[in-house]
């Protein structure tokens, strides 16, 4: 049997509890939450042992013999949490972004580097299976090279009842560039296997009472001559959450949510035949993610996204801020 602990029993700590669950074998033993009654209210909803579940997370590790942890809390968080699983050697699925800043991400790395802690980053988009099906026809070379790459997602970020650190940029490093920017970068890089080398950038700032941004383009330039743009908003806005990959041969369109102009799905459409849609196989992300990290666990693979990776994407963001800033492209 796998025994898991999560640290922090937020929104998305709901999501890798329902995953383990559909997973023989693993189990969500202990939580930890600093409003203690959260925590226990989300034990009791999943029919996990009371007396495995505090107000500190320090408390449970010193506790509960756990085979590895995910954390879950707010992104200023994630180092000092990080480095307590380390410093007892649990090794840690850690939510994205792996932390507020490059600088975070150096020291986390640092630490598990030197205590040989395993530590994966939770960059859990990569593992839709509308992704994971467009990431087979892209490394399948069927549609001949890839060109360019366009990402977009519009989504009303600003919802009432959203936790206040999101607002709050000594908390959460940013607004929505490093909340969703770490997704969309994420999802990009990886789809294509290429790295991003310069990135060009306009943030913006124009959700009234808000201090964080609140949309953001970006245009980039990748490896292998592939260009790439993103854009996001946060507004009041239809949700829309779509990356099309433009290839020589045809074009690939990925749709992760209905709506009235297109249904969700995987479209592949060349100068042969119009957009067609393509069986997907249906799953959950938050599942296949688990299964990489019991993998990674159990030895059979290294750490599926790492943390050179993780502080990668930051840097990513940083970059973006800083063209802005600068008004310029900037090499990363």
């Amino acid at each position: 049997m796998v025994k898991l602990g999560i640290i922090g029993t937020g929104i998305i700590a709901h999501e890798h509890i329902k995953a383990a669950q559909q997973i023989p074998g693993v189990h969500i033993v202990a939580l930890s939450n600093r409003t203690l009654g959260k925590a226990i209210d989300v034990a009791r909803t999943y029919g996990i042992d009371e007396r495995n579940v505090f107000g500190d997370y320090h408390a449970m590790l010193a506790s509960v013999k756990l085979d590895g942890a995910i954390i879950c809390l707010a992104n200023h968080l994630h180092e000092e949490s990080a480095i307590a699983c380390a410093n007892v050697d649990v090794p840690v699925l850690l939510e994205k972004p792996m932390a507020q800043d490059s600088e975070a991400c150096k020291r986390i790395n640092a630490l598990f580097e030197a205590t040989k802690t395993k530590l994966m980053i939770g960059h859990t988009q990569r593992y839709n299976p509308l992704y994971v099906a467009t990431k087979r026809i892209i490394d399948s070379k069927e549609l001949g090279k890839l060109i360019m790459v366009k990402d977009s997602i519009h989504y009303h970020y600003f919802w009432e009842g959203r936790p206040a650190w999101f607002l709050d940029d000594s908390k959460c490093g940013g607004g929505i560039l490093m909340n969703y920017g770490v997704h969309t970068l994420d999802r990009v890089c990886y789809l294509t296997g290429q790295p991003i080398n310069t990135i060009f950038a306009h943030v913006d700032w124009e959700q009234p009472a808000v201090a964080v941004d609140s949309g953001y383009q970006i245009m980039a330039l990748m490896g292998n001559d592939i260009s790439m743009t993103m854009t996001c908003t946060g507004y009041s806005n239809p949700f829309v959450n779509a990356t099309e990959f433009i290839f020589s041969k045809g074009i690939v369109r990925v749709t992760l949510r209905d709506n009235v102009i297109e249904p969700k799905g995987v479209w592949i459409g060349s100068n042969e035949h119009d957009f067609k849609q393509i069986p997907v196989e249906d799953d959950n992300s938050y599942r296949l993610q688990l299964v990489d990290f019991l993998k990674y666990l159990n030895d059979e693979t290294p750490s599926p996204i790492d943390g050179a990776y993780g502080q990668r994407i930051v840097e990513l963001v940083e970059r973006s801020y800083q063209s802005h800033k600068e008004q310029r492209s900037v090499e990363v």
